[in-house]
């Protein structure tokens, strides 16, 4: 009887046998076996091998045509052999065609192929994954559904385990623009997903690695960030990896304390729901408790973030996660059917929460009649999402690029979807551009149009990464996007100059909308760590000076933290592109601000550390002074806090 040894060794034999059939017996059992190894993630399964046998093995098994003989094996597991084989050969003509052979399935392969090629780079040649398009389509394969069954988890912990692939990937994008936070969050969600899983079957590797300083970092930062988008992936991390580490889970109960607030609730309550992926009952129950408890009552938008994390639990836990998805759509209304929106995005085709979606669609449609259009047009915008209204599925932005997605799963030409996906950019701007808000009709349509744009063009780089998938090659600064975000930037700038001077804002979904869309532009196209252009750097400044001219004037109004969260991107962005030191800039962020709520949001909000210590030293004098008003001030606390300001600016400031 052979075994799996036996067999590889069988791949160094293939030159001594004269038979066709004996040759091809020898190839297909040794790189099947090679192929079980390599997708094992064994480490140099051929040593041992005699280096001169297995060369001429291999150049017997080229000239004969059998190194084309793979079709018993898939392609990423034939992929993986060919990749470990060329490993083991010395260089020569034999390893180069090898090599060409695995760099093409690299480049121009499935997703499950490229991923299984690029998870083998990243543990033994993490150089490799360097360049715009491999880098390209690494994000891509990330941000594919989690349902796609390519093995992206297992790619992700795979590059932060490696140091200097970690800080590629995770150190450096949780310090980047939005699109690259978020995708940073998506890595350690699905790094957690694996590791979870290895755990579960006795190997916890994969835990150790998210105990390495620079992933403690980087997870803080992360699970901290203001924005939902980037922090509910790591909200599920912690509430996948609370089994196998329990001190997460003790943080989520500590998180869900009733003098807590909604920061920590909301972050909590998401890895609470990702739980229900391995204790279905104590979470099922926990959840429904806060549901029906003071939390909730305090913060209606617990139930929506529940929603994030159930993105495994769908899977694990079908039934529970019906029961909960139904109780949430029911209680948390719009918010929560958007959530629910973005579920079925994460899982594809799959069919899930049905009885959800039925009862958002009845919630939908039994809306109070408004005046608030945007509200009108999100309602609209929610029934085209789910692909249940009377005239069926909108061809949305965010639908052809989840189109794109599924032809780079599967080896097919993405153009196709890609120029249509910059037809659907270019038609919402034109929609801005010739479209007034002096009616109903016209105010829905601008709604729906940033909707779009924020969604499929700010808050993800997808698009961006299609392009330069298919053309091979990096976009640069000066690809048909950055014509696309300077148009629909100067159509921003145009409509929020005009300071807020009312308390109530009308059409506040609308307007919500437009300031939100603004705040991931700023982050988008000045956030890049990148040298930015001449242009940008002066929109960067225009954009600067006119958000400190608004939060100075405007009237305190719903929109105001998110008036200064947009000033807090901007003058990160005029500190990295040099504009402004970063002296200067706190100066002129200070003398516009109102009031400690200013100063909070804006230390929220700032991605630089420097700016965050700033803020929120000043902040505390600002309370200090607000709480001693009237009276007699506490000379040395004032002082103190002074002190804390003065050393938070950083050596050499002005």
């Amino acid at each position: 009887m052979h075994g799996h040894h036996d067999y590889l060794a069988g791949l160094a034999q293939i030159h001594t046998r004269e038979s066709v059939e004996e040759r091809r017996a020898l190839w297909r059992q040794g790189l099947a076996s090679l192929a079980a190894a390599a997708s094992s993630q064994q480490p140099t399964p051929l040593e041992g091998l005699a280096t001169e046998s297995l060369l001429n093995s291999v150049r017997i098994s080229l000239s004969s045509g059998l190194i084309d003989d793979l079709s018993f094996l898939s392609r990423p597991l034939a992929m993986a052999a060919l990749f470990e084989l060329a490993g083991a050969l010395p260089p020569g003509p034999e390893k180069r065609d090898l090599g060409r052979r695995v760099l093409t399935a690299l480049h121009e392969g499935d997703a499950a192929t490229f991923v299984t090629l690029a998870t083998s780079l990243a543990l033994s040649s993490p150089r490799a994954l360097g360049g715009a398009v491999v880098r390209a389509r690494v994000a891509l394969s990330l941000r594919l559904p989690l349902a796609a069954g390519t093995g992206a988890d297992t790619l992700a912990l795979a590059l932060i385990s490696r140091p200097e692939l970690e800080r590629e990937w995770l150190t450096a994008h949780s310090l980047g623009p939005l699109p690259l936070r978020r995708l940073a969050g998506r890595l350690l969600e699905r790094a957690a997903r694996e590791a979870a899983r290895r755990a579960q079957e006795g190997d916890d590797s994969g835990i150790r690695v998210f105990e390495r300083p620079t992933v403690r970092a980087a997870w803080s930062r992360l699970l901290g960030d203001r924005e939902s988008l980037v922090w509910r992936h790591v909200a599920v991390a912690r509430g996948l990896l609370a089994r196998a580490v329990p001190p997460r889970g003790v943080e989520i109960d500590r998180d869900l304390g009733p003098r807590l607030g909604p920061s920590e609730w909301r972050r909590a309550a998401t890895s609470l729901a990702a739980t229900l992926s391995h204790e279905p009952d104590r979470a099922l129950a926990r959840c429904l408790q806060i549901l029906s408890g003071e939390i909730l009552a305090k913060d209606q938008g617990v139930a929506s973030v529940m929603i994030f994390g159930l993105s495994r639990a769908v899977e694990e836990e079908p039934e529970a996660s019906e029961e909960l998805l139904t109780k949430l759509v029911l209680v948390g209304g719009v918010e929560a059917i958007e959530a629910l929106v973005d579920l079925y995005e994460e899982h594809g085709d799959n069919t899930i929460g049905a009885q959800a979606a039925f009862i958002a669609l009845e919630t939908l449609r039994a809306a109070a009649p408004t005046d608030d259009d945007g509200a009108v047009a999100l309602v609209q915008a929610l029934i085209d999402d789910l692909a249940l209204s009377d005239n069926g599925p909108r061809r949305s932005l965010r639908g052809i690029l989840a189109s794109a997605l599924r032809a780079f799963a599967e080896g097919r030409d993405v153009a196709p979807a890609t120029d249509a996906a910059l037809q659907a950019v270019n038609d919402a701007i034109n929609t801005l551009e010739n479209t007034g808000d002096a009616t109903s009709a016209g105010r829905q349509a601008l709604f729906r149009a940033l909707r779009e744009l924020d969604a499929g063009l700010l808050q993800t780089s997808t698009l961006s990464d299609l392009l330069t998938a298919r053309k091979r090659e990096d976009a640069g600064p000066d690809g048909p996007l950055a014509d696309m975000l300077w148009l629909l930037g100067s159509w921003l700038l145009g409509r929020e100059q005009e300071p807020l001077a009312n308390e109530t804002v009308p059409h506040l979904t609308l307007r919500f909308r437009q300031s939100r869309t603004l705040l991931h532009l700023v982050d988008a196209e000045f956030g890049a760590t990148e040298e930015i252009s001449i242009p940008v750097r002066s929109r960067c400044t225009h954009t600067f000076r006119m958000l400190c001219e608004r939060v100075r004037t405007d009237t305190i109004t719903p929109l105001r933290r998110l008036s200064c969260a947009t000033l807090a991107r901007a003058a990160d962005a005029v500190v990295r592109a040099q504009v402004y030191e970063i002296s200067d800039a706190f100066i002129a962020v200070c003398w516009c601000t109102q009031s400690a709520f200013d100063l909070r949001s804006l230390a929220e909000a700032c991605m630089a550390p420097e700016f965050k210590e700033l803020f929120s030293a000043l902040a505390e004098v600002a309370r200090l002074v607000g709480e001693r008003s009237g009276r007699h001030a506490d000379e040395s606390s004032l002082v103190e806090s002074l002190r804390r300001v003065a050393e938070a600016l950083p050596p050499g400031s002005s």
